[in-house]
């Protein structure tokens, strides 16, 4: 999840410069007792970074795997409320949930990122009957991306995408954006901007690994989106269901925030994860 205050351009390149994000990094946080009371959760080590396997307790073995990848605009390490929804993605559905980190800008990459997820991908695939790729606003962005280095690679297509508030054109120029950057209460447009240049590192931001909205949707899976209408990225949600390729369903919530699907106890989060459950019930 996104969380970034509002700043002037000018503030926003000085604090990443600074910092290398949208504020003093901190550590990753922990899963939460309430998930380790409910699930068996396993931290592994892949290829230098951590990777979590969840699979929730009591229940018959899980015959789908969610591969979930958490966002924070490509800087910022995953945060409780991600495994909140970790948590109840893997609880109410009975599936298995992966969890791998990936190396945050500007230490890493979109280049650094994909040939290590996509050897993850193979392995999930290896002890899977399904597999989902899902994320969050960046995460979201990188798991549509990886979808397409699948299809590339040549390797078993995923079952669905599941994105919620995908970040899907780190440049932001959607004219449509508009008036939403100046109402979204999450999100700023110079942060983002800059945190979407350092992803890219020295590649443009719109080459379609860094900017999936660019990308070619043919031989995708079916993409299921979940968004806010007070989010700005809704913009680029909406322009991703007019691209031709693969069906692409966005799931519109009136006045939801950023990643409101994270806050598992607000209403409209429930509705939107009722729908997920649908989702992940018919994908083969």
């Amino acid at each position: 999840m996104t969380l970034v205050l509002r700043a002037s351009k000018a503030r926003a390149a000085r604090r990443f410069a600074r910092t290398g994000g949208p504020g003093p990094v901190a550590a990753p946080a922990e899963p939460p007792a309430s998930l380790m009371k409910a699930c068996v959760v396993t931290k592994r080590d892949f290829e230098g970074l951590p990777a979590y396997e969840i699979v929730p307790k009591n229940a018959p073995k899980p015959t789908k795997t969610l591969l979930y990848l958490h966002g924070g605009g490509y800087v910022s390490p995953i945060l409780t409320a991600h495994w909140w929804l970790v948590h109840r993605l893997a609880v109410a559905n009975g599936i298995r949930v992966l969890v791998p980190f990936y190396q945050l800008a500007p230490k890493g990459t979109h280049r650094d990122a994909f040939p290590r997820l996509l050897r993850y991908y193979e392995k999930a695939l290896t002890s899977a009957e399904s597999v989902i790729i899902g994320g969050d606003s960046a995460g979201g962005g990188l798991a549509l991306a990886l979808a397409a280095q699948i299809r590339e690679a040549g390797l078993t297509s995923p079952a669905r995408l599941l994105l919620f508030a995908p970040w899907l054109d780190v440049t932001m120029k959607n004219p449509d954006i508009g008036d939403l950057a100046n109402t979204d209460p999450m999100l700023t447009l110079p942060r983002l901007i800059e945190a979407g240049r350092l992803w890219a590192g020295d590649d443009s931001p719109d080459l379609p690994s860094v900017s999936p909205i660019n990308e070619d949707l043919a031989g995708l899976p079916p993409i299921e989106v979940f968004v806010g209408t007070n989010d700005m990225l809704v913009a680029d949600c909406r322009k991703l269901a007019t691209k031709a390729g693969t069906p692409v369903v966005v799931h519109e919530y009136p006045g939801a925030f950023h990643v409101f699907i994270a806050v598992v106890l607000l209403p409209e989060s429930r509705r939107a994860l009722a729908e997920v459950s649908a989702v992940i019930a018919s994908a083969g």
